[in-house]
């Protein structure tokens, strides 16, 4: 069609009418993160993007390369085609993208479970998968025996642990063998399991009692400011070196302050006020109804096991511990 000379070209228009047309580039749409999953789980379509969710070939992934969500993997025996996913998880969206995955394979493929590497499968990811599975078999009918509610729910744990290894296991019989099948445990045996575990979580519980009743003597004896988050806390008369007028190397001198391990510092004279008013109340704590102030802290409560005070609670053990050195 042949354009009228009386016509003007919008462009010029806006000139002429002194206003400037920005253009606005279109921004990028993104496929549905649920339709790629579909494509991928179908095979329709070689790769597809969605938001920080794509695919290319048989493995889909979150955010890059570096995190597979699962693949779709070709099995030895009976020729056919499982999902591999990965149980691992990072974020909130990276969970959704998983959910994704996991709708799109449902009535498709069977899915299984599985540290996915970024090559082949070998041997090797077999036999982390084995001690995985194992792995939460055990846990699951070790908290069945402790658990008062969903006892039921922790033995299915377990069950479907095992038919899913011994499932995979068929599946690919030259990758896995000479890796055994996996079993559920009778009652004794889970007896057993769980009495070793207590025994063990008691070793480690003493062990680690020692080592803090050690970083404690060095904190006492300020050869170190600071004690692990599990100990209990502490108190101590601060001190601090300082340069003597002679040069010589410099000197530790203690200072008219009591702090604790949580790093709470008071004025002595406070601390010592405040030890004489609680002090009448170790033996019988709920007659104690005042809020005593030491130092700018408050008294919250006191109770059989001591003083609370903001996030401290000082045993009445350590207390008295710290007056006798004082002498108070």
């Amino acid at each position: 069609m042949r354009r009228d000379k009386k016509s003007i070209d919008a462009s010029k228009l806006f000139n002429m009418l002194g206003i400037s047309l920005i253009l606005i580039p279109n921004k990028t749409k993104y496929m549905n993160n649920s339709q790629v999953a579909h494509l991928w789980a179908n095979q329709s379509k070689t790769i597809a993007k969605g938001s920080n969710f794509f695919f290319n070939n048989k493995s889909i992934y979150s955010y890059g390369h570096h995190f597979e969500v699962s693949r779709l993997v070709q099995t030895e025996k009976k020729n056919k085609t499982i999902a591999l996913f990965e149980p691992r998880t990072y974020s909130i969206s990276t969970s959704k993208h998983q959910g994704y995955a996991r709708n799109a394979v449902h009535g498709l493929y069977e899915s299984f479970d599985f540290n996915l590497p970024s090559y082949d499968l070998t041997r090797d990811d077999f036999l982390r998968a084995f001690n995985r599975f194992g792995n939460i078999v055990i846990d699951s009918l070790k908290k069945s025996k402790r658990a008062i509610k969903y006892k039921d729910w922790h033995v299915r744990n377990a069950v479907n642990a095992v038919e899913q290894w011994n499932k995979l296991k068929a599946y690919f019989p030259t990758l896995t063998k000479g890796i055994k099948n996996l079993k559920t445990l009778d009652q004794d045996q889970i007896d057993k399991l769980v009495e070793s575990e207590k025994k063990q979580k008691a070793i480690e519980a003493k062990k680690r009692k020692k080592e803090i009743d050690a970083k404690a003597r060095l904190w006492l004896n300020h050869d170190i400011n600071h004690l692990p988050h599990d100990s209990k806390t502490m108190i101590r008369q601060k001190g601090k070196r300082v340069i003597t007028e002679s040069g010589n190397a410099p000197e530790f001198r203690l200072l008219d302050e009591v702090e604790t391990s949580r790093g709470a510092i008071v004025p002595l004279d406070h601390a010592k006020l405040f030890f004489n008013a609680i002090k009448r109340f170790e033996k019988r704590p709920n007659d104690c109804n005042n809020h005593f102030r030491v130092g700018h802290f408050t008294l919250d409560k006191l109770t059989t096991k001591g003083a609370k005070i903001g996030c401290h609670l000082l045993e009445w053990k350590e207390i008295n511990r710290f007056a006798k050195t004082m002498n108070w």
